[in-house]
């Protein structure tokens, strides 16, 4: 797997990125939670080291990549 490092010395994560976003009930039925965990397990089991996650509150939604 291809990496990046984020920023000038950021973490090195993986170039290709899992969108998770779909995971949820952020734009319809989220998905099974068994299965949404199953897919996660396999992105990394093939290198994926940057879930793009988001989550909501009130007022905003914010996305956050993790290493």
């Amino acid at each position: 797997m291809i990496t990046r490092t984020l920023g000038s010395s950021g973490p090195e994560v993986s170039a290709i990125g899992l969108g998770c976003m779909r995971l949820s009930d952020g734009y319809g039925p989220a998905v099974d939670q068994q299965d949404g965990a199953a897919l996660v397990r396999a992105a990394v089991d093939r290198g994926v080291t940057c879930p793009l996650t988001t989550w909501r509150t009130s007022s905003a939604s914010t996305g956050a990549c993790t290493a």
